[in-house]
């Protein structure tokens, strides 16, 4: 059960190590904003 529960713990780790080096989530409401400053100038 060690076993299991220290490899399910690396992988999840390793995991969110890699998402946030991804562009997986743009939020809208930061997607909007930036549209309309860009828009402005």
């Amino acid at each position: 059960m060690a076993i299991i529960l220290t490899a399910a713990i690396g992988d999840g780790w390793l995991r969110r190590r890699i998402r946030q080096y991804g562009f997986v989530y743009a939020s809208p409401l930061a997607h909007h904003t930036a549209l309309r400053i860009l828009l402005a100038l």
